[in-house]
């Protein structure tokens, strides 16, 4: 194999990492971003209530994860977290009052982000791009989970 386009693909991962598209936001990470967001969208739905395994699946992360996240959150102040009065073994998230104004922020603000990317990038390249990373994420998957049989 050509050790040319190893090195740039190497160079490519720790680019996509440093870029970190939505740090700016009060000192969020992207997956902190987008867990509140889902949080929030949890309290349209019939019982208003987002479980961690709706999570898990939602923003494809493992259930540690999802925990971090939370608990990054609740410090914060932007959720909080009770026992869930059906099923003691579950939690339910709230949005609370600073986590709404953010979440409101954050909409705009990731939309806009989003927008931009997608326009400057082009609609093709992204449809091309997101088709090749969603490949990609299902390489390292299968080959993480063969090095993991062994």
């Amino acid at each position: 194999m050509d050790q040319s386009l190893i090195n740039e693909f190497t160079q490519m991962v720790f680019r996509l990492h440093k870029v970190k598209m939505f740090n700016f936001i009060h000192n969020l990470n992207t997956r902190e971003v987008y867990t509140l967001i889902r949080i929030n969208e949890c309290k349209g739905k019939i019982n208003q209530i987002c479980f961690h395994d709706e999570l898990e699946k939602h923003l494809a992360v493992t259930k540690s994860a999802v925990s971090q996240m939370i608990s990054s959150l609740e410090e914060k102040g932007y959720i909080t977290r009770e026992i869930d009065r059906n099923d003691r073994r579950k939690f339910e998230w709230s949005i609370t009052g600073k986590g709404q104004e953010l979440v409101e922020e954050l909409r705009n603000t990731v939309d806009i982000a989003i927008k931009k990317t997608i326009t400057q990038f082009g609609e093709d390249n992204m449809r091309q791009f997101i088709r090749l990373f969603n490949q990609f994420a299902d390489t390292l998957a299968i080959i993480k989970k063969e090095e993991l049989s062994k």
